[in-house]
């Protein structure tokens, strides 16, 4: 069976409306209802994702978020994928390219790290599969919007706990998103064995950034 196929781009503000709705219309008990400005702030400097299909229909979504400002540490969070493509590892190419981002809009010296509530056993998977490895000693800020959770625990600071990536890890994942990028499409099966093709449109794997990528990967740092 070949399903429709999807598009991977950044978000853009006019896209507000609709990735709102879409969290809206997705309740997750693993999703933080972080505030709104935090989603906006990704998206304009280049670092929410959406998947949509050919009608422009957000079905997965996923961001870069800080803890605060000046901190040298970003949160890959927020991600969902609509239950209509789940099972073709699109969480994990979600990880890849918020790391890319990172390294092309912050540098490789801003540290990347994600929580997993370990009832998501799925989501837990994926992140250690990507390299992401326990965050013995995570910052104050990280706690910052718990208050928020509907997951809140009394015996927990936090439901979720930390992971924090590697920089050889975050070089593995780069080196590996810019293997699968080069043709700009890619094809995905599932273990039903359906398929389907996943186009990428990101300013971050094209020209120049693409060439700083490549850089990244190739074991350069700045």
């Amino acid at each position: 069976m070949q399903l429709a196929s999807l598009t991977l781009r950044a978000a853009k503000l006019e896209d507000s409306g609709k990735l709102l709705a879409f969290y809206k219309g997705h309740p997750d008990q693993f999703l933080l209802p972080r505030p709104w400005g935090e989603f906006e702030t990704a998206i304009e400097r280049g670092q929410f994702f959406l998947i949509v299909n050919d009608e422009e229909e957000i079905v997965a979504a996923s961001g870069v978020f800080d803890y605060e400002e000046n901190q040298p540490f970003v949160e890959l969070a927020e991600t969902f994928v609509s239950n209509s493509v789940r099972g073709y590892g699109l969480q994990s190419i979600f990880f890849k390219v918020r790391i890319a981002s990172v390294i092309v809009y912050q540098g490789p010296s801003v540290r990347i790290t994600t929580a997993v509530d370990n009832r998501n056993t799925f989501s837990l998977r994926t992140t250690i599969r990507e390299g992401f490895e326990p965050w013995t000693r995570p910052i104050p800020a990280a706690y910052s919007n718990c208050h928020l959770c509907p997951s809140k625990n009394a015996q927990r600071a936090c439901c979720c706990d930390f992971y924090l990536l590697p920089v050889s890890k975050a070089r593995n994942a780069v080196s590996g998103l810019l293997d699968e990028t080069g043709s700009g499409i890619l094809k995905l099966k599932n273990n039903k064995g359906h398929t389907i093709e996943l186009r990428y449109e990101c300013t971050i794997l094209m020209g120049e950034l693409r060439k700083t990528l490549d850089s990244f990967a190739a074991g350069d740092t700045w």
